[in-house]
């Protein structure tokens, strides 16, 4: 998953709190080794308080986090149009999407799917 997806997901309230082993973004930077500033991927490896506060990291979700946080309304997972992965919630859920849903969302992964799904829920839950 791409920085600026789980940002997203972040910003709409996805939880952050990762397990040990989860994969995160965090910000970096280093001018006098001559690290830029910038956003790199980490993975919590013991246990750290500074994962608790995550002001400075952004969780990479597992597909399994994201199909659960989707709950009851995720129906399905699997190749749609043009080899891109689609998403599905439920036919209940349909109504309270968003005008630009449709019920489905497609992304080239898997994990890009399920979580543009997610977001598309919590903008039918504002």
């Amino acid at each position: 998953m791409d920085y600026s997806l789980a940002k997203k997901l972040k910003d709409a309230g996805f939880p952050q709190k990762g397990n040990l082993g989860a994969r995160y973004y965090h910000f970096i930077s280093h001018p006098r080794m001559g690290i830029p500033a910038q956003w790199a991927k980490t993975t919590q490896i013991a246990y750290d308080a500074s994962f608790d506060k995550t002001g400075g990291y952004i969780l990479i979700p597992t597909l399994e986090e994201l199909i659960i946080a989707c709950g009851d309304r995720f129906d399905f997972l699997g190749k749609g149009i043009l080899e891109k992965w689609r998403a599905q919630m439920t036919d209940e859920a349909v109504p309270d999407c968003v005008a630009d849903c449709c019920g489905y969302k497609e992304a080239d992964t898997p994990s890009a799917a399920v979580a543009l799904l997610w977001l598309s829920l919590q903008e039918s839950n504002k």
